[in-house]
């Protein structure tokens, strides 16, 4: 199956995923989520890698609005906005969602 970096959608799962960089020593891991623009004015995160609404967010700081940014989660639980896409961080996938028949 193909797999995306995480998609957070609820504090349970963000405390989840907190969790498991505090077991692991991990200090910050990728998220999956784009900041993008349509118009290439204001820069908005409106879908995570797996195509789902970005629903809930847990920001360390606001973040900004000018410029293509990526996301990281930090060992706290909060997200940390940042602009290279290059840093080498781990980071965790996840399967898409099974269809019920």
């Amino acid at each position: 199956t193909k797999g995306h970096l995480v998609a957070i959608h609820n504090s349970f799962v963000n405390a989840f995923f907190t969790g498991i960089l505090q077991q692991y020593g991990l200090s910050n891991i990728w998220l999956g989520a784009l900041a993008n623009s349509d118009f290439g004015v204001i820069y908005d995160y409106e879908y995570w890698n797996d195509l789902t609404a970005f629903d809930y967010d847990n920001f360390a700081t606001n973040p900004p609005t000018h410029a293509e940014t990526y996301l990281t989660m930090n060992n706290t639980g909060k997200w940390d906005v940042v602009t290279n896409k290059n840093m080498l961080l781990p980071f965790i996938c996840q399967s898409p969602q099974q269809k019920e028949l």
